[in-house]
């Protein structure tokens, strides 16, 4: 059950991880005050989709040589920024973790098929999707100064 092994993180820190992930998902969901509505889901499925074809499509098509590519990586980078840009759009606690459970689910069906890896499924969502929502929801929507007035000070949720 626990493995020592360099590079190797042991099982019971990664279920432990992924359950207060969970747990953390929730709470933030129900107190978010701002609800996502029928369009701010369909946008979340549409910037999901879109994250994929960037990330998997795109990005795939860019040729770097093997010596950079760990430092420049198009793929990552396209993910990146059309994801940041569908969080931008939408600003609701909901959009990243949805939009990154869609770019899964299209990237597995562009990639493999039906024979994806469903546990990258949870991972996404619980990793990049929470992160992106938890910043949602300390900026009460105003993520990336986006509706800040001019001269206002940056406030979060402590």
């Amino acid at each position: 059950m626990f493995s020592l092994e360099p590079g190797i993180t042991p099982l019971p820190i990664v279920v432990g991880y992924f359950i207060i992930a969970a747990i953390i998902a929730v709470i933030i969901i129900k107190k978010s005050k701002n609800k996502m509505r029928l369009m701010d889901y369909v946008m979340a499925a549409i910037g999901g989709a879109i994250v994929s074809i960037a990330d998997h499509v795109i990005g795939d098509m860019i040729y770097l040589p093997a010596p950079i590519y760990p430092f420049i990586n198009p793929p990552v980078w396209f993910r990146i920024l059309v994801f940041f840009i569908v969080v931008g759009v939408i600003r609701k606690v909901g959009a990243g973790m949805l939009s990154m459970g869609v770019f899964d689910i299209v990237g597995d069906l562009v990639h493999f098929g039906f024979v994806g890896e469903p546990l990258w499924l949870i991972e996404d969502v619980l990793t990049y999707g929470l992160m992106a929502d938890i910043a949602i929801f300390l900026t009460q929507g105003k993520i990336f100064g986006i509706g800040e007035k001019k001269n206002q000070v940056f406030f979060c949720r402590f």
